[in-house]
């Protein structure tokens, strides 16, 4: 089963130092830095301690908040998810299967990039911890399925080469982690640019947009 994330959000929790106010809500600020430490760290390496010293809250502060790392960690794997179903329907709409693959891709990479949290951290979760999250789980294979149906598609219109559906897509997978690396090291990244790359590699002929 996933983990649960508590609701609280009571205000009143001192700051154990005087670190400048913050502009977002306490919750938010925990995830905000919890994200960068597992991006840096490691999510195994990373403890509630460093959570709090980054954030300058107490231990006892941020399980006002949440349950623990884990429960932090679930919190932002539910970020990454909950608008991916609007998205994938989104694409759906779209006219060809070059037209979807750019959409989807470009979409995704948008979302991940512009995420006021550092997500770079999920490219290095264990499997172990990846089965934690069901959610997780449920979401990579969601994602998998939509992009080799668009390729399968666009092989059976002509329109795509010749190529295992899961080599296509896991070519796809090492575009979106290596935009998501480059974002997370201060480098701009372009999503159009990265969706364009994907839709090339496949197509017979060159496509204009």
């Amino acid at each position: 089963m996933p983990r649960q994330t508590t609701n609280h959000r009571r205000p009143g929790r001192p700051r154990r130092n005087s670190h400048a106010p913050s502009a977002l809500e306490p919750r938010d600020e925990i995830l905000h830095h919890a994200s960068a430490i597992f991006s840096a760290k490691g999510v195994g390496a990373t403890t509630v301690t460093d959570i709090a010293n980054a954030v300058g809250l107490t231990q006892a502060a941020i399980y006002y908040h949440f349950a623990g790392r884990d429960d932090i960690l679930a919190a932002l794997i539910d970020y990454v998810i909950e608008e991916t179903d609007a998205f994938s329907a989104a694409a759906d709409q779209q006219a060809t299967p070059a037209e979807r693959l750019r959409f989807l891709i470009s979409r995704h990479v948008y979302r991940l990039t512009t995420s006021p949290y550092d997500l770079w951290f999920i490219a290095g979760l264990s499997e172990a911890e990846a089965r934690n999250h069901d959610g997780l789980v449920e979401h990579h294979k969601t994602w998998q399925q939509a992009l080799s149906a668009i390729v399968t598609d666009g092989q059976r219109q002509g329109h795509f080469i010749d190529i295992e559906p899961r080599l296509a897509v896991a070519s796809f997978s090492g575009l979106v982690y290596s935009a998501l690396q480059q974002h997370h090291v201060g480098t701009d990244v372009d999503p159009e640019v990265i969706a364009n790359l994907a839709v090339r590699s496949l197509s017979v002929e060159p496509v204009s947009h």
